[in-house]
């Protein structure tokens, strides 16, 4: 099976911007990369490209290299390597290959200041707080039905020993 490594770059400057891995269509890749964007995905890939949408633009892609899938890695890290030292301002967040534990430089620097003072930074993750959120916001709106609604104070719930309703 093959891997097809690709740039994206800017339509009107021609800088690679982004450099990707697929094995599928490189052209169903870029799709799902806009689509994500549109979407609202957080990352300075997407930001970009969403930067591109507002002016009604589309990223210019260029298939850089098919090559076999045991050295897609190292192939998608020396395209990323080279394109950063011609000068391109890439929206990788890693030197390539798997995963996102060999962050560049420049994304620690951001995550740190972007975590800096917050208490949760290494604690759950957004979508277990969210979770959370959410139980919590029903647990209020039990709380109404129950205590509320029926004028009855229990001593020994959260809600109503913050006087929330009363």
């Amino acid at each position: 099976m093959t891997t097809s490594i690709y740039g994206l770059s800017d339509p009107v400057t021609h800088e690679f911007r982004y450099v990707g891995k697929t094995v599928g269509l490189v052209s169903k890749r870029v799709y799902r990369h806009i689509r994500e964007a549109e979407n609202g995905f957080d990352g300075h890939k997407a930001r970009w490209l969403r930067k591109l949408l507002v002016r009604n633009l589309r990223p210019e892609v260029t298939l850089l290299e098919i090559c076999s899938d045991s050295v897609w890695e190292q192939a998608e890290k020396l395209w990323i390597a080279t394109l950063k030292r011609a000068g391109n301002n890439l929206t990788n967040e890693t030197h390539g290959g798997r995963g996102v534990s060999n962050h560049l430089p420049e994304a620690r620097a951001k995550i740190s200041k972007a975590n800096l003072g917050n208490r949760n930074a290494r604690g759950p993750r957004m979508g277990e707080t969210k979770r959370r959120l959410k139980l919590k916001g029903l647990a209020v709106g039990l709380h109404f039905r129950w205590h509320v609604n029926r004028s009855k104070h229990n001593p020994h719930c959260e809600f109503c020993q913050k006087g929330l309703g009363f």
